[in-house]
């Protein structure tokens, strides 16, 4: 089982503002007088949040899947992918798994489950509704999985890992 969240135009839009911003602000910068280093910095740091939006949420997929172990159970899985290159970015035992919930549902989970001492978000989208949280536990660390399935993986996840419902 597998699936692959589909990207909105936000992130694009967002990373063109910048980077096309940065390029009018350089050209503004080189007709300022005494200060224009101020303007062409401001130039630099718009270069760099549409460089990272870009890199971050444009050239960049996720494809999550759930196998067979072939041992006890199921796994959950998370492929990174940039063009040609599939890279394995997560990969949790089912076994291990404490919850799973969407994150509008439950938004003071830490409460309930305690602090995490690591969070990894591989959402393709920016301030996505459809965040869901994977809660592990790895030997004494409590560690958060982000990620924006649809509800029919999402709900499938929850019936192989055998967990109960948190709407319930």
């Amino acid at each position: 089982m597998s699936y692959s969240p589909k990207h909105n135009d936000k992130a694009k839009i967002l990373s063109f503002i910048f980077l096309f911003g940065a390029i009018v602000v350089w050209m503004i910068g080189a007709y300022i007088g005494r200060f224009y280093w101020v303007v062409q910095l401001a130039a630099i740091l718009m270069m760099v949040v549409g460089t990272q939006l870009l890199g971050r949420f444009v050239l960049i997929d996720y494809k999550y899947v759930v196998q067979d172990n072939n041992y006890n159970g199921y796994d959950f899985l998370i492929y990174k992918i940039q063009g040609k290159k599939v890279t394995k970015v997560c990969y949790v035992s089912l076994s291990k798994v404490i919850a799973i919930f969407r994150l509008t549902d439950l938004p003071d989970y830490q409460k309930k489950y305690g602090r995490t001492s690591n969070r990894f978000n591989y959402c393709v989208n920016i301030g996505v509704k459809e965040t869901f949280v994977l809660i592990f536990r790895d030997g004494k660390d409590l560690i958060e999985v982000r990620f924006e399935p649809d509800r029919k993986f999402a709900d499938d996840l929850v019936k192989i890992a055998a967990l109960p419902s948190e709407n319930e």
